[in-house]
């Protein structure tokens, strides 16, 4: 899936990239990328190529991912 296509491409490319959570991507190459990745879906990402997006774009749009869930990975009763 999609966090599965991010992550790879961020363990493999970006482990060390400083501030790589921290620091925003740029808006434009974000909303692309992102499009590009929700019309890959279908086909299994075929034809979505990370290997010349900034890590920090990347990341960008795994936060968002994660961001717009309907619901959080880690339960609300499980924060207290």
């Amino acid at each position: 899936g999609v966090v599965t296509l991010l992550t790879t491409y961020l363990r493999e490319n970006a482990i060390k990239t400083e501030g790589l959570l921290r620091l925003p991507g740029n808006f434009d190459k974000v909303e692309l990328l992102r499009k590009q990745i929700e019309a890959g879906s279908q086909d299994g990402f075929k034809d979505v190529d990370l290997s010349k997006q900034n890590p920090h774009d990347v990341a960008e749009v795994l936060r968002g991912f994660f961001r717009d869930l309907p619901e959080p990975v880690i339960p609300f009763h499980l924060y207290e």
